[in-house]
């Protein structure tokens, strides 16, 4: 199974998910930003998925409280059925920056996805940007602080870019995936919960 990306400590090709990215720090080179998402997109085409794409650093602790929180018991049964996820590195420290994925940051800039961590998009089976973490008419992130949707606002927001970008997912599955994102925000302090207004047609 390939290696989408070299700054996680946590290798998931091991238990037999779909989310690869798994060496640790320093330990190779990284591929190209464009090498590493025309892959995912081959891969996603063939298991009928769509690719979540991910945008951080090996430094950003939002960023692996994302990753933590997409692989948790509660979302992982939804995310790794319906995405191939792939986490794009850019901006490292000098010491890291044989991480980085070269033309991370003008990918980004060309999908419309604001330059802050973790920013995220879902991907098609050609590889087109559907949905990201950026709204398409603010050009602001729902998520103004970074990081997994701690608050009701946030957390409507990423629903709705799960539902919208990817219609096979359920209702009944966005209902596990709130209801993981609720847990998150209760264990890590937080605000303002509302019931769901996400429904599939």
């Amino acid at each position: 199974m390939r290696l989408y990306r070299a700054w996680s400590l946590f290798a998931m090709c091991s238990l037999g998910t779909s989310f690869c990215s798994g060496v640790p720090f320093g330990f190779q080179p990284a591929e190209s930003c464009n090498a590493v998402i025309r892959a995912a997109v081959a891969k996603a085409r063939k298991d009928h998925k769509r690719v979540f794409v991910e945008f951080g650093s090996s430094w950003c602790k939002p960023c692996r409280a994302l990753e933590n929180l997409l692989r948790s018991d509660g979302m992982w049964p939804v995310i790794g059925m319906h995405f191939e996820i792939v986490s794009i590195s850019h901006h490292e420290d000098n010491a890291h920056k044989n991480l980085e994925n070269a033309g991370a940051a003008a990918w980004a800039k060309k999908a419309g996805v604001v330059a802050a961590f973790p920013s995220y998009c879902i991907l098609d089976q050609n590889g087109a940007v559907v949905r990201s973490s950026t709204h398409p008419s603010s050009r602001k992130k729902f998520n103004e602080l970074g990081g997994p949707p701690f608050s009701y606002g946030e957390m409507e927001g990423f629903l709705r870019m799960l539902s919208e970008g990817c219609p096979d997912i359920t209702q009944k599955e966005l209902i596990r995936v709130r209801k993981a994102l609720e847990d998150n925000v209760a264990q890590h302090g937080a605000s303002r919960l509302a019931p769901s207004s996400i429904e599939k047609n």
